[in-house]
C-alpha cells in the first residue's frame, strides 16, 4: 500500500471516531434530558395533588437541591417565588394591618398583589397619598420616590423624601435630579440646570426638556447662563450665531472680561487702597489730610471691614492695606528690621506723607507720617489682574511696631506677606 493510501485510511479512521463520539454525546444528552423531563413531570403531578402551599414550596425546594443543574431549574425558581408570594400575602391578609402589608411590599416590591394591597389599605381608611407614601417607603428606591412625587407633587412628605434619599447614600445632586424627574416639569428641570450646569445628569435633563417641547437653543442658554464664563458664552454664539440673545450675550462677555478682586486682612478695620502701577500723580486723601501717591490711592478708596470685593478692568495694580493707631513720638524716626531684614536700619523722613521701603519686586512696607509721627503702617503688593478671573488676596500678617529708645523702633513681623490665588 502506498503512502497516500495509508494517509487517506488514517483520515477516515479519525473522522469515524469523531462521528461515533458525537453520536454517543448526543445519545447521552438525550437520555439525561429525558430523565430530567420525567422528574419534572413527576414533580408537577405531586404539586397538583397538594392543596397546602407550604407543602408545594417544600417539594420545589427539594427538587432544586437534588437537581442543581437541571434544565428546569429556572422554571422551578420562578414557581417557587410565586408560591412564596402567595403564602406571604395570605399571612399579611390574615393580619390585615398597615405594618403587615408594608412588610410584604418591602419583600416583594414588584408583586402582582400590589393593586390588591392598595385596595386593602383603602379599606383601612388610609388616604391615597398616605398609601402611596407607605408603598414608596417600603420599596425604598429612587424610582419609587420619584413615582410618588409624580403623583403627589405638593405632598407634605417631600422634605422627608429628601432625607430618605440621602439615607440611600445619594449625593445632593442625585437627590435633586430624582425630585425633578418626579415632578417632570419644565420649571423643575430648568431649576436643576441652573443649579448644576456641569452635572452628569445634564444630558438626561436636556432630553426631558426636549420631550416637553423646549427648544435646544433655550436649553443651552439656560446652561451657559448658569456657567457664566466667557468660554461658555462664546461657544453658544458659535453654535447659534443668529440667536436673538446675541446682543445680550455679547454684553455678558464684556462684563466677564473684567475681573474681580477680593481682599481679606486679619487687621480689624483695615483700609484698602487700590491704584494703577503706572500712575505717578498725587491725590489728596481726606482721611489722612495730605497727598498720597495715586499709585496707592488710585481711583477707588475702600474703607471698612474685610473681606472687600471690587470689579476692575484687567491690568497691573498696586494694593495697599494699612492698619490704624500706630503712633510714634520722635522727630527722627529710625526702624530696625528683624528676621529676614535683621541688621538693616532705614532712616525715615520726618516730612508729612507716605514713606515706603521695598524688599521684593512685588512687595513693600509703607508708613504714613503725620506731625513727625508714624500714625499708620501697612503692606503693598503689585498684582496682575487677568481677564475673566477672580483674584483672592489674603494679607496673612502686618507687623508690630515697638519703640526701643533713642527714637528707634523695632519692626517685628513674620512677614508671611500676601497670598494670591486665581479662580
Amino acid at each position: 500500500m502506498n503512502r497516500i493510501a495509508l494517509f487517506n485510511s488514517s483520515r477516515l479512521t479519525v473522522i469515524a471516531a469523531v462521528l461515533i463520539g458525537l453520536v454517543w454525546v448526543a445519545a447521552s444528552g438525550s437520555a439525561q434530558t429525558q430523565k430530567e423531563t420525567k422528574q419534572w413531570q413527576k414533580l408537577q403531578k405531586q404539586i397538583m395533588q397538594r392543596d397546602n402551599i407550604q407543602e408545594k414550596i417544600t417539594l420545589y425546594e427539594k427538587f432544586m437541591q437534588k437537581n442543581p443543574d437541571s434544565f428546569y431549574l429556572k422554571e422551578a425558581k420562578s414557581k417557587l417565588e410565586d408560591l412564596c408570594q402567595e403564602r406571604d400575602f395570605q399571612e399579611a391578609e390574615m393580619q390585615n394591618t398597615v405594618d403587615a402589608y408594608t412588610e410584604f411590599v418591602r419583600k416583594y416590591p414588584r408583586s402582582r398583589y400590589l393593586e390588591t394591597i392598595n385596595t386593602k389599605l383603602l379599606e383601612l381608611k388610609l388616604e391615597p397619598e398616605e398609601i402611596d407614601f407607605i408603598l414608596a417607603k417600603a420599596i425604598n428606591t429612587a424610582d419609587s420616590y420619584a413615582a410618588f412625587i409624580g403623583r403627589h407633587p405638593q405632598s407634605i412628605h417631600l422634605s422627608e423624601i429628601k432625607t430618605l434619599l440621602k439615607s440611600l447614600n445619594m449625593k445632593t445632586e442625585d437627590i435633586d435630579v430624582t425630585i425633578a424627574r418626579g415632578l417632570n416639569t419644565e420649571d423643575a428641570y430648568t431649576e436643576f440646570l441652573r443649579k448644576y450646569p456641569k452635572s452628569k445628569h445634564v444630558k438626561f435633563v436636556k432630553n426631558q426638556l426636549l420631550s416637553l417641547n423646549l427648544k435646544l437653543e433655550d436649553i443651552d442658554f439656560i446652561i451657559v447662563s448658569a456657567l457664566k464664563t466667557v468660554a461658555a458664552y462664546e461657544s453658544f454664539l458659535k453654535e447659534y450665531p443668529g440667536s436673538p440673545r446675541a446682543a445680550e450675550i455679547t454684553r455678558q462677555i464684556a462684563d466677564l472680561k473684567n475681573c474681580k478682586l477680593s481682599v481679606t486682612a486679619p487687621v480689624k478695620d483695615a483700609d484698602v487702597y487700590i491704584g494703577s502701577k503706572s500712575s505717578t500723580e498725587s491725590g489728596e486723601n481726606p482721611e489722612l489730610g495730605f497727598d498720597m501717591p495715586v499709585l496707592i490711592i488710585g481711583n477707588e478708596y475702600l474703607k471698612g471691614k474685610t473681606p472687600l470685593s471690587i470689579d476692575l478692568e484687567p491690568g497691573i495694580y498696586k494694593v495697599a492695606v494699612l492698619t490704624s493707631d500706630l503712633k510714634g513720638r520722635s522727630s527722627n524716626i529710625y526702624l530696625v528690621y528683624d528676621r529676614d531684614y535683621s541688621g538693616k536700619t532705614v532712616k525715615m523722613t520726618a516730612v508729612e506723607g507716605c514713606v515706603s521701603e521695598s524688599f521684593r519686586d512685588d512687595e513693600s512696607i509703607i508708613f504714613v507720617v503725620v506731625d513727625r509721627k508714624i500714625i499708620r503702617g501697612g503692606k503693598i503688593i503689585t498684582i496682575n489682574l487677568k481677564p475673566d478671573t477672580e483674584t483672592q488676596l489674603v494679607i496673612n500678617d502686618l507687623f508690630e511696631l515697638t519703640e526701643i529708645g533713642d527714637g528707634s523702633f523695632r519692626f517685628r513681623t513674620n512677614y508671611t506677606g500676601f497670598t494670591l490665588s486665581n479662580q
